[in-house]
């Protein structure tokens, strides 16, 4: 991996996140670029800390390891929540009052893709704020003011609350599909409070999404 702290390119940039073809526009070079310009940008904001989650395709945890090591490189303290859905790592970013929130996740696209959801202080990161990344600059900080990192499942957490007051609701019968998605990671956590009887399909990861299109 090209340690180098790279132009971001152009085609990875969208508008709500950064996102492309793993190993072809997305690579571990990327990764550790862009953590190491939004690490900057976080110091420039005043800003410390950050909490990671990732989705279950096969290239999630190759693109979290330079993107952790960017990031603490730059002085910034990771929280790493594991493999997680989307929501809990939104939740995450509150839970744990970090400054921002970063997961890795192909959202609905083919298993080839892959790319990076961002929050700053509980709002998207999003558009422009994107492509201002390539105009920061990353300054390497020295090592004793490298970043920690602590490692913290939340996923009872999340359950409790939004399983708050249902159970008030009536039992329902309820069918879930996940997909093979990381929504499997944390759904059982969920049905251990909900009311109602519950029937999973696919609910074990699987990045290769053998069962159906992860949307």
């Amino acid at each position: 991996m090209d340690n180098s702290v790279q132009k971001l390119p152009n085609d990875i940039m969208r508008r709500y996140d950064i996102r492309g073809i793993f190993g072809k526009e997305l690579t571990e070079s990327v990764a550790y670029s862009f953590a190491r310009r939004f690490g900057a940008f976080l110091q420039g904001q005043k800003a410390r800390s950050v909490a990671i989650g990732y989705d279950g395709r096969k290239s999630s945890p190759k693109l979290l390891i330079p993107l952790i090591r960017g990031l603490r490189e730059q002085g910034i303290d990771v929280i790493n929540v594991g493999l997680c859905s989307t929501p809990v790592l939104s939740f995450a970013h509150i839970h744990l009052k970090t400054d921002a929130g970063i997961m890795i996740t192909g959202s609905h696209n083919p298993p080839k893709h892959n790319g990076f959801k961002i929050t700053f202080r509980q709002e998207p990161f999003f558009d422009q704020s994107i492509k201002n990344l390539n105009y920061v600059i990353a300054k390497s900080v020295p090592l004793s003011l490298k970043g920690n990192l602590v490692e913290k499942n939340i996923n009872g957490a999340y359950a409790q609350r939004i399983c708050k007051d249902t159970d008030k609701l009536p039992s329902y019968k309820i069918v879930w599909d996940c997909g093979h998605g990381a929504a499997g990671s944390v759904l059982p956590k969920v049905l251990d409070l909900l009311p109602g009887q519950h029937t999973v399909l696919y609910g074990e990861v699987d990045g290769t999404f053998p069962a159906h299109h992860p949307d």
